[in-house]
């Protein structure tokens, strides 16, 4: 037991020093400014662009990036996932809370559903 906590506090220690020794590494420069932060990111590519969160147009001859996928396809995602890419079992879980909640949106019901899953299958 005292092996293990002089090996910790060791282990600290070392950490610590590699940490300051880096951290005053990365702040010295040869001229003594320091560039900005966004200067220093290239967004040279458009999957970085969309990375970053970047408005710039995509470079010339660049591959365009699928849009992101709505929040009800991501949700309907994990249902098929979770219910192995049965559909009618999702559909039936999809209507069972339908009926429970009949003025709920697509969205609501699909959270529903992973709920209900989530809590049955723990």
């Amino acid at each position: 037991m005292t092996y293990l906590f002089v090996g910790l506090v060791i282990g600290l220690l070392v950490g610590l020093a590699i940490g300051f020794m880096l951290g005053r590494q990365g702040s010295s420069s040869s001229s003594g400014k320091v560039a900005p932060r966004s200067a220093a990111v290239d967004t040279g590519t458009p999957l970085l662009d969309s990375l970053l969160g970047g408005d710039a147009p995509p470079a010339q001859g660049a591959v365009a990036t699928k849009p992101a996928p709505s929040r009800v396809a991501t949700l309907h995602q994990n249902l098929r996932v979770k219910f192995q890419y049965d559909e009618d079992a999702i559909q039936r879980a999809i209507d069972f809370e339908r009926e429970k909640f009949p003025a709920a949106g697509e969205e609501e019901l699909l959270e529903a559903a992973i709920d209900r899953w989530e809590r049955q299958n723990r």
